[in-house]
């Protein structure tokens, strides 16, 4: 015995298309492995742009303890 499936249409109103909510820009939907590389392109970004400060930091003072060493 096989069921019969019942079909149904649904009308939309053919009005303008509302944004989500109120105004808001509807989020990017991305997979979670997406977001995972991109929030790790950004911390490697972020780390690499540190250890540049850190480096230069660390240059002027090596710089300056040669100076007044002499």
């Amino acid at each position: 015995m096989t069921r019969k499936r019942r079909m149904f249409d649904i009308e939309l109103p053919e009005g303008d298309d509302e944004t989500f909510p109120a105004g808001n820009v509807a989020p990017a939907r991305r997979g979670p492995m997406a977001a995972a590389i991109t929030e790790t392109a950004e911390s490697s970004r972020d780390r690499a742009r540190i250890e540049a400060q850190i480096r230069a930091e660390n240059d002027a003072l090596a710089e300056e303890h040669v100076r007044l060493k002499q």
